[in-house]
């Protein structure tokens, strides 16, 4: 006894319905149930602009701030040693 085998074709079909950047996390790039007008697109754009903005100027305010208290340590530790 023989058995033939035939190849029917394919058995499932897939279907793009998202394109996220990252894995499960960040923007999303392309959601096939979502539509955005450009209008949208270009709104969001700008608003994460400004929100990495935002970001940046608060982590330089930090930076900063820590500066100058390391400043103000070195100041400290060279008058100390000058002192008599």
């Amino acid at each position: 006894m023989a058995v033939r085998l035939k190849e029917v074709g394919p058995r499932i079909t897939l279907k793009l319905l998202k394109i996220e950047e990252g894995i499960n996390d960040g923007k999303v790039l392309f959601d096939a149930y979502v539509s955005k007008t450009e209008r949208k697109l270009i709104a969001l754009r700008k608003g994460e602009r400004i929100e990495q903005k935002r970001l940046r100027k608060k982590e330089q305010r930090k930076k900063i701030v820590l500066k100058r208290k390391e400043n103000k340590k070195g100041k400290k530790r060279k008058n100390n040693g000058k002192e008599k």
